[in-house]
């Protein structure tokens, strides 16, 4: 959640929808599956793609719309929220798989394997930040919009894409914690909301995104790929020998 969270708030937004993404797509695992190992190599993709698709919707009426982000996700929050309750009746009826819920609760050389994949998932987040273009991008945006869009930097791209990560973490999140109970309960992810929020201020990216504000323009084009914009510098105006 801290990948998809921290992003966002790195850009300068908020995504308050994360608490029912990762119920909505929990439910989804559970109805698709039944419990069946067999369909889990279909399930869990298409789960993902919804997660990856609702982070989407969320950048495309944040950038194409220009709403605020707390509106659109707070609104995204609510629909899934309704969705989920019309799909289960109050009451989710599917369960996740033994493969999935080894995933979450079995053991690998003394250690579950969801404790090994979320150090890998954790080290992928680090590189995708510090040596990828959206990594460098994400930055960007968050340091100065403006300056981003004039050194060539697509900000409406890029916030769609850092929703889009939000919402495939969540799906993630929705995918172990269905796993991790054996299936999907209404409002599992409503107290990882605040919780990610947190990780994020405790970790300084709040503080190291109003930092990064305070960087100037010429400095963020010089760093931006290479694309270098020549500094205006005003000579001193020279003085006659005659005066």
């Amino acid at each position: 959640m801290a990948l998809g969270q921290g992003s966002v708030i790195l850009i300068g937004g908020l995504d308050l929808s994360v608490g029912w993404s990762i119920t909505f797509c929990g439910i989804i695992l559970g109805q698709l599956t039944l419990g069946d190992n067999s369909t889990v190599i279909w399930a869990v993709p298409l789960v993902l793609v919804i997660g990856l698709v609702i982070g989407l919707v969320n950048g495309f009426m944040i950038v194409f719309f220009q709403l605020p982000a707390i509106v659109v996700t707070l609104a995204m929050n609510g629909m899934l929220q309704g969705i989920a309750l019309l799909l289960t009746g109050g009451t989710p009826t599917g369960f996740a798989p033994d493969s999935i819920k080894w995933f979450m609760t079995g053991s690998v050389l003394g250690v579950a394997p969801a404790v090994l994949f979320t150090i890998a998932f954790a080290i992928a987040g680090y590189l995708l930040l510090s040596r990828t273009n959206l990594g460098r991008r994400i930055y960007a945006v968050g340091n100065n919009p403006r300056v981003a869009q004039l050194s060539g930097v697509n900000t409406g791209t890029t916030t769609m894409w850092v929703y889009a990560l939000s919402g495939l973490c969540s799906a993630i999140v929705g995918i172990m914690l269905t796993g991790f109970s054996g299936r999907a309960i209404l409002g599992m992810g409503d107290a990882y909301l605040l919780t990610s929020i947190a990780v994020v201020v405790i970790g300084g990216a709040v503080l190291l995104a109003i930092v990064a504000r305070l960087v100037q323009g010429p400095i963020l084009i010089l760093a931006h790929r290479g694309r270098a914009a020549p500094l205006l510098v005003r000579e001193p105006p020279t003085s006659s020998g005659g005066h």
